[in-house]
């Protein structure tokens, strides 16, 4: 790896994949911080921003290591607090972003260039395959018809059936209301 004089005007092309056949090629300032690449990412992909996330920079899900937090997390250090120059990124450095503990989108990231130059805003310069849906609207393998159907209505509870059973609170108190005084 060669030694690089990071400037200002650095910016970095950086592949992201979720799944197979799926990626995005993203452009974006070095002197973006690593929130401002997760909210690049998710835009890439349509999803809303709405849970929370962490990037792995030793490229190992769930690392302790060099791992960033979401700024919305409890647990430091976060990601926007570090600059992508700060982190020094350099060609073929790959690393993971984990969006969304619950779902786990797991996204892999690699640095395919680090250009001498200044990026204002972040775009998308290459693109294959459709998103994934954030939230799929249906599951083919879900009975949709069974779940609609309404539901069983019960005997109305007789007298006879709660003279059976032990009286609750309600129906051992005294409801009449007293007589009016004249």
């Amino acid at each position: 790896m060669k030694s690089r004089i990071y400037s200002k005007n650095i910016s970095y092309i950086i592949s992201v994949s979720v799944g197979k056949g799926c990626y995005r090629h993203l452009r974006i300032s070095g002197n973006k911080t690593l929130h401002d690449l997760a909210d690049t990412i998710l835009w890439a992909f349509e999803f809303d921003h709405d849970h929370l996330y962490a990037f792995f920079m030793d490229d190992k899900w769930w690392s302790r290591r060099n791992v960033y937090h979401s700024p919305y997390d409890d647990t430091p250090p976060f990601a926007d607090e570090i600059k992508l120059t700060k982190l020094r990124l350099f060609k073929g450095q790959a690393f993971k972003f984990l969006f969304d503990f619950g779902d786990e989108w797991r996204f892999q990231c690699k640095v395919l260039q680090v250009l001498d130059e200044t990026t204002k805003e972040s775009e998308i310069v290459r693109m294959k395959g459709d998103p994934p849906e954030q939230y799929p609207v249906f599951d083919e393998d879900f009975d949709y018809d069974e779940y609609d159907k309404p539901e069983e209505s019960y005997p109305p509870i007789t007298m006879t059936a709660r003279k059976q059973c032990t009286p609750s609170i309600v129906q051992s108190a005294n409801l009449t209301p007293p007589p009016e005084k004249t």
